[in-house]
């Protein structure tokens, strides 16, 4: 990998990570339709905790609670926890052959529509809701965690959004904005660290090319950030099913190309 190479995937990791666009789908294409060689373990690796250390940042206050104060949140805690469960059995056991499944440009516009459809649907939430009370974060019940978990599991397929997935889910399930991105955030923390664990092992056995991934890990970092500062922004204005609209451009050229 040559630095121009690191500088793209580490901004497009990062930006794409976190807002409703899928990260995992931009990679693919970048890589088969740039011509890119898939990148080394470790700097996947680097890149995704370069994001990790923009959400622990970004959420540095309420963890430090969570931390500190956990009995008090034992609560929340065990709903994250509840929450990570349907991802890490999906992500453990089909993981590899979902990777080889989506190597198609085809599959991935498949998912992609999928993800539209999804961001689409929080035009309907409001008239869905009518006059029930939105929850927040300390009203979120077992259920619903479970339901956003299975969401999230269901974003281990590159073109569905993590993000996205669990964010509408939150929605879905009577959260408030707030409520579902904080939810789909703590969410993301075990996601990757579990996934990052899973490849530490591969991690190692590699040489060489550690100055690069360490440059891809700190613009992951800051392009994470500022991705979430965005989605956060959007979310408030109750404008999510924006991305739709890109995804939707998205799927079609990847359908027709």
């Amino acid at each position: 990998m040559n630095i121009f190479q690191v500088i793209i995937l580490s901004a497009v990791q990062g930006l794409t990570e976190f807002l409703p666009v899928s990260s995992s789908g931009h990679l693919v294409i970048i890589q088969k339709l740039l011509g890119f060689s898939s990148a080394p373990v470790a700097f996947d690796v680097l890149l995704h905790l370069g994001s990790l250390i923009a959400i622990v940042f970004f959420l540095r206050k309420s963890l430090m609670d969570l931390v500190f104060k956990w009995k008090k949140n034992l609560d929340l805690i065990t709903l994250i926890l509840v929450g990570s469960i349907p991802a890490a059995l999906f992500g453990f056991l089909f993981r590899k052959t979902l990777e080889e499944t989506f190597n198609s440009l085809t599959l991935l516009s498949i998912s992609y529509l999928v993800t539209v459809l999804l961001l689409f649907s929080t035009k309907l939430i409001r008239a869905g809701k009518g006059d029930k009370k939105e929850k927040s974060l300390k009203e979120v019940k077992i259920l619903d965690a479970v339901v956003i978990g299975l969401f999230q599991a269901l974003a281990i397929l590159p073109g569905i959004s993590r993000s996205g997935a669990t964010i509408v889910a939150g929605l879905w399930s009577g959260l408030s904005a707030s409520a579902a991105f904080t939810f789909s955030f703590y969410l993301a923390i075990p996601a990757i660290l579990g996934a990052s664990l899973l490849e530490f092992p591969k991690m190692l056995e590699q040489s060489g090319g550690w100055g690069l991934g360490l440059l891809g890990m700190v613009i992951s970092a800051v392009t994470s950030y500022f991705a979430i500062l965005g989605l956060e922004k959007v979310l408030k204005s109750k404008k999510l099913f924006i991305f739709g609209w890109y995804c939707l451009v998205l799927a079609i050229l990847l359908l027709f190309r």
